[in-house]
């Protein structure tokens, strides 16, 4: 038989919580997301589990129009990183075929000079 602490029953409240809004299909979810659906669902809970009794204001409104602004932001950004992360590859790239020109110029350029030097010594 388990039996829990009262100090720990509000956490493995929480987990239990967690654990049915993070199903298996949803695993990779990421941390604010995963507060945000508890968050939903917490505020859901004080109105008896019933959406109808939430009251849609002004301010919630604003509030949810200011949130998908900071959202289409955040993807904006994210965006031009992977950009930036795309581009300084194909920069790394594009220098490490660079560097090995050089290099197989260098080698051609001391085999031309040691080729150079054997046809002096045979003269």
């Amino acid at each position: 038989m388990l039996t829990l602490s009262p100090d720990s029953a509000d956490a493995e409240c929480g987990f239990s919580c967690s654990g049915r809004i993070l199903g298996e299909d949803q695993a990779l979810m990421s941390e604010r997301v995963l507060d945000a659906r508890l968050m939903v669902y917490d505020t859901l809970r004080l109105y008896g589990g019933k959406p109808e009794r939430f009251v849609i204001t002004k301010e919630l409104l604003n509030l949810a129009c200011s949130a998908w602004s900071c959202y289409q932001q955040y993807l904006h950004e994210k965006k031009k990183e992977e950009l930036s992360e795309k581009e300084k590859g194909a920069f790394e790239e594009d220098n490490k075929w660079k560097l090995q020109e050089v290099h197989d110029k260098k080698k051609e350029i001391e085999d031309l000079e040691r080729e150079k030097k054997n046809l002096e010594h045979q003269s």
